[in-house]
C-alpha cells in the first residue's frame, strides 16, 4: 500500500492557492506606481505651531516657560508691575485663556 493515495485526493498541480494572485498583472503594475507615487517625498513639513499656555502671574509663567521651553509660547496674564491682588482680568485676557491650550492658574 505504499504510494496509494486516500480516495478524493489528487496530487497539486501549478502554485499553492494562497500564493496566486487575484489582480491581474496590469493591475498590480498599476498600484505599485500608485504606491511608489504616494511614496514620493512632497517636501519639507511645516514647523507645528507652538502650544500657547497662559500663566494667571509671574511664578507660574517662569515654571511654565522652563518646562515648555521652545515647544510653547508662555504668556502671563498679569503684567510685569503689576500686584497679582490688584489686577483685573480685561476682555483680552480673557480671550487669550480661550484661545490656550493650557491655562496655568492658582
Amino acid at each position: 500500500m505504499v504510494g496509494k493515495r486516500p480516495p478524493g485526493r489528487r496530487p497539486r498541480r501549478g502554485r499553492a492557492p494562497h500564493l496566486t494572485s487575484p489582480l491581474p498583472p496590469i493591475r498590480r503594475a498599476a498600484l505599485a506606481a500608485a504606491l511608489a507615487l504616494l511614496a514620493c517625498n512632497q517636501g519639507p513639513a511645516p514647523p507645528p505651531a507652538k502650544l500657547l499656555v497662559v500663566a494667571s502671574f509671574y511664578p507660574l509663567y517662569e515654571f511654565a516657560r522652563q518646562v515648555a521651553g521652545p515647544f510653547a509660547r508662555v504668556v502671563s496674564l498679569v503684567p510685569p508691575g503689576v500686584e497679582p491682588h490688584d489686577w483685573e482680568p480685561s476682555p483680552q485676557d480673557l480671550t487669550r485663556i480661550r484661545d490656550a491650550r493650557v491655562f496655568i492658574y492658582n
